[in-house]
């Protein structure tokens, strides 16, 4: 298959202040909460924190938190890294780091370093698949731990932390989507946890940590969702979700839920959502909003950084942008 380029009465003064806070930051984990009205709800109420970052234009990008910082990482064939202590302000780490240009690559924190894993550069008329991984603790020099990672070249796989490992799952190498699974313990040296999961093969899915398990969220336009505790064997928690199938969307873990945010609506190929969705267990998911404040997009990034969801830049209906925008307020 080929690849498309591609949420009882007491005085208000008697609460303790961590209530107030818990409210502010999860309140859509209750949506029938009495104090939802007068908070700002976790993934249905989203502010803009800069409607033009200092960062060019991108999608197929990777976010990272790291040294209390949050990170955009090359997309769009850029080799650049950038940072900012609140969203709002970012600082150029490198303009062109020793890896080379890409998109649809992933990124992870490990080992107290922040890594860079595979991913592709657009040449004319094609794209060229990488399976070079790198890593680096400042964000502008750059090492390389291998050229030629064992998983072999791809992109639109995602990347995750677990069990002391870094793990690629899945992916479309130029020819083919893939639903293997591989992790290292230094970045170099690859072993195949499986090379056939009882997932379909897949790109533009998510994974998350969550409940000590491994998560793949949709994907290649689909609404499944599995979880393995080895890598090896997958369990499926539900073939179809409350959400629409997509791809290239964003997941990630906040205020114990697993969350879904926009993509790509299959009903109508190239048709965008910016819809935010949580759940508890994988199965039964809750949507926070239908249409978020933010543009409809795919091929955005994001992350939990300060208690807070955010979201940067993305190919969005209205095009290429580089805003960002965080939820709750």
């Amino acid at each position: 298959m080929g690849k498309k380029g591609l949420h009882k009465k007491i005085s208000v003064f008697l609460l303790p202040i961590s209530l107030i806070v818990f409210v502010a930051s999860c309140a859509s984990n209750n949506p029938s909460s009495p104090w939802v009205a007068k908070t700002s709800i976790a993934g249905a109420d989203w502010a803009e924190a800069t409607a033009s970052a200092a960062f060019p234009v991108r999608y197929g990008h990777t976010n990272l938190v790291y040294n209390n910082e949050m990170w955009v990482i090359a997309g769009f064939n850029y080799n650049d890294v950038w940072n900012s202590a609140d969203g709002t302000n970012w600082i150029k780490a490198t303009g062109s780091a020793a890896f080379k240009g890409r998109e649809y690559h992933s990124s992870a924190v490990y080992d107290n370093k922040m890594w860079v894993i595979a991913g592709a550069y657009l040449i004319p008329s094609s794209s060229v698949f990488l399976s070079d991984v790198w890593y680096s603790t400042d964000g502008a020099d750059w090492y390389e731990a291998t050229g030629n990672a064992a998983f072999g070249q791809r992109d639109s796989h995602t990347s995750l932390v677990y069990n002391n490992a870094i793990w690629v799952i899945g992916g479309y190498d130029g020819s083919n989507l893939r639903n293997d699974v591989w992790y290292s313990t230094d970045g170099a040296n690859w072993v195949t946890a499986t090379g056939d999961a009882a997932f379909s093969a897949r790109y533009g899915h998510t994974s998350v940590v969550y409940n000590n398990e491994m998560w793949v969220i949709a994907g290649t336009l689909m609404n499944d969702v599995w979880y393995s505790s080895d890598g090896a064997n997958w369990t499926e928690a539900t073939g179809n979700a409350d959400f629409q199938g997509r791809q290239n969307h964003v997941s990630m873990v906040y205020c114990n839920k697993m969350w879904v945010i926009g993509g790509e609506n299959p009903d109508n190929f190239g048709t965008l959502m910016n819809d935010v969705w949580f759940s508890g267990d994988g199965a039964n998911w809750t949507e926070a909003i239908a249409n978020a404040a933010f543009s409809a997009r795919w091929n955005h990034a994001g992350a939990v950084f300060n208690n807070k969801i955010w979201l940067t830049a993305g190919n969005s209906k209205i095009g290429i942008v580089d805003d960002v925008w965080h939820s709750p307020y």
